[in-house]
């Protein structure tokens, strides 16, 4: 018996060969289509995975910014009018060891452990546990509100080991090489980028929710349970 294809959108039967579904009119671009262990997916188009991206970096970004704002602040009595480069000069033409020259350094930055911690260390920790969690979960706030999710060669999460493992493969060889990683989804057959293919994973579009049918109860008067 040949079974015939479906809408990924809707689940509503398609004629062979429709370029288009008759009930909802989603595109029935099959090159666009994914079969994982026997679920049918779609293929997340790159407009939508750009616009994820754009909202995940904005959203890090923001915060990072914000704890850089604070870093600068702590820094901000550091001035080269206040006198303190000055006195940091002065130190340094005194001294006569290696440990005087660094105490000079340590009065100039009083706080310089501070800011590094606010203006680096932080943001960096920050940055690299949003990555990995949505890496692990398959979805994050830019995925979401684009509608798309990254999942393994089962359809499923990608799970703890492929999630870190697409996040330090982005980090590392994704992004260091101008971002070739990432521009190699746009001509790639599955739209997949050089962390995807190296962590075995796909970024497919979330099928919306299917309302369930309902049957009737006669002897209640009101609809039964969905039937499953």
């Amino acid at each position: 018996m040949t079974i015939s294809p479906t809408c990924t959108q809707c689940g509503a039967p398609l004629l062979d060969n429709a370029a288009y579904c008759g009930s909802c009119g989603e595109p029935a671009d099959w090159r666009d289509r994914l079969s994982l262990q026997g679920n049918e997916l779609r293929i997340a188009p790159m407009g939508k995975r750009v616009l994820a991206f754009g909202i995940d970096l904005a959203v890090v970004y923001g915060i990072q910014t914000t704890l850089r704002v604070a870093a600068l602040v702590v820094r901000f009595p550091i001035r080269p009018d206040n006198g303190y480069l000055e006195d940091y000069r002065t130190c340094l033409r005194q001294a006569t060891t290696t440990d005087a020259r660094a105490d000079c350094a340590y009065d100039l930055w009083p706080h310089l452990w501070v800011a590094l911690i606010l203006g680096f260390l932080i943001p960096f920790a920050i940055g690299m546990t949003y990555w990995a969690v949505c890496n692990v979960r398959g979805t994050s706030i830019g995925k979401y509100a684009a509608g798309i999710r990254i999942v393994n060669a089962r359809g499923g999460r990608p799970g703890l080991g492929r999630g870190l493992g697409r996040t330090l493969a982005a980090l590392f060889l994704s992004t260091p090489l101008l971002w070739l990683g990432y521009w190699w989804a746009f001509w790639q057959r599955h739209h997949r980028t050089w962390h995807d293919m190296i962590a075995g994973t796909y970024v497919v579009r979330v099928p919306p929710a299917r309302a369930q049918p309902l049957s009737a109860d006669p002897a209640a008067g009101r609809p039964a349970s969905p039937v499953t």
